[in-house]
């Protein structure tokens, strides 16, 4: 399969194709700092320690994971040329570097301009609609009619692979000087490390803890270590 997928081959898949998405509202809980096992197994298939994997683990395939692409798909509601956008392009650099920098058996590569169109890995700036905050107009269909607070990931899925992911940035909620670490925290997640967990002690230690996470901008300790595991070489 090449590594950019081809809007024919999305379209033979979309029958059989799943999907999930991922809002802030899907955590695992647990207390005190957990083993590198338990906290991998908390994020790639929702176990609370000691249990068993509530999800499937699901990864990229092989032949894609030398080059995954991400890019900037579609603004709406700010200005294209302005300074969220081009703050968003620099978050979404600074996600690639970093996973990139972990020395997991995955590599991502940045789209940019057109070639953007065509990433496996998609991020939309979005102003939900109504009370209910629906996403709409991505023509990403996996993120369209999807709630959104602030942001969320979604993923086309055949058996334990994923195919194409969405990332949805919400611009009405999501301040510009968070965005580095948001859009790190839905890419890493569109790679299979699903889900948030919810324990004081990783609290502004890890992008995947339910609390003081918009000040991480790195992928470090435990956040690298689980890439690794999800991604060996």
């Amino acid at each position: 399969m090449a590594h950019v997928m081809k809007k024919s081959l999305l379209g033979l898949l979309a029958l059989l194709v799943g999907s999930f998405s991922i809002s802030a509202k899907d955590f695992t809980q647990s207390k005190g700092k957990l083993s590198n096992q338990a906290f991998y197994k908390s994020i790639a298939c929702k176990a609370t320690p000691g249990q068993s994997c509530q999800t499937p683990l699901r990864r990229w395939p092989k032949q894609m994971r030398n080059g995954i692409s991400v890019g900037l798909v579609g603004v709406q509601s700010v200005n294209k040329n302005g300074a969220y956008v081009k703050a968003t392009e620099r978050a979404i650099k600074n996600a690639v570097q970093q996973v990139n920098a972990t020395g997991a058996g995955v590599r991502l590569r940045l789209y940019s301009g057109s070639a953007a169109q065509n990433a496996n890995i998609q991020v939309h700036l979005v102003k939900p609609r109504g009370s209910n905050r629906i996403i709409k107009n991505t023509g990403y269909r996996l993120l369209d009619g999807q709630k959104v607070n602030n942001a969320i990931s979604a993923s086309a899925v055949v058996g334990k692979y994923i195919l194409s992911s969405g990332i949805a940035v919400s611009v009405d909620r999501v301040k510009q000087s968070k965005l580095n670490s948001i859009v790190l925290e839905e890419v890493v997640q569109s790679l299979g490390l699903t889900w948030d967990i919810h324990n004081p002690y990783y609290d502004k230690r890890s992008i995947f803890a339910q609390v003081g996470t918009d000040s991480i901008t790195k992928l470090s300790g435990q956040d690298a270590q689980v890439l690794r595991m999800h991604y060996p070489k």
